[in-house]
């Protein structure tokens, strides 16, 4: 029978070469994935550095691959913000910045949506090739691409930083 992951549950992704990422559930599918990735399901992350945070489809967070290991006040917090999300119109050719707390979209340049994470619900594979990949994905199409990650404080609020440097955005 499968679980419902809920706010606030630190769950194992198992990798193909035996070691595991963590992912952290803050509602819903809405789930930031660790830069941390551990030898064990022991070894769980010591920081709340995201590489991305996104929806993960339900059949992948939901799955019994993914065990609870544990549990951070952070993913329940009401207060927690999220960062904006971006969405391409091919259409129109136009973008747009989806905020997740309001669900909200503000009509936005292709510039003002450079590092942001594009709207999608992952599956289990996606997110495990870009674990293994630092965070970057091929759907994005740029070579200059550079992945920006999310770090949570205690309170809630985030920061953005490059995963490739560590310095904050």
């Amino acid at each position: 029978m499968k679980k419902t992951k809920r706010p606030g549950d630190i769950f194992a992704i198992p990798l193909p070469d035996g070691r595991y990422g963590f992912g952290l559930c803050f509602r819903a599918s809405l789930c930031g994935v660790y830069q941390h990735i551990g030898a064990s399901q022991d070894d769980l992350p010591e920081n709340r550095r995201f590489l991305f945070v996104t929806a993960i489809n339900n059949a992948s967070l939901n799955s019994n691959d993914w065990p609870v290991v544990s549990q951070d006040p952070v993913g329940k917090n009401r207060g927690t913000q999220f960062p904006g999300q971006f969405i391409y119109d091919e259409q129109t050719d136009s973008y747009s910045i989806y905020d997740a707390a309001t669900g909200e979209d503000v009509p936005a340049s292709k510039e003002q949506c450079f590092g942001l994470e594009e709207v999608a619900a992952w599956s289990a594979t996606h997110v495990i090739q870009r674990l293994l990949s630092g965070g970057r994905h091929a759907w994005l199409g740029a070579a200059d691409w550079v992945p920006y990650g999310v770090e949570y404080h205690e309170d809630g609020s985030f920061c953005r930083y490059n995963v490739d440097t560590g310095e904050a955005r």
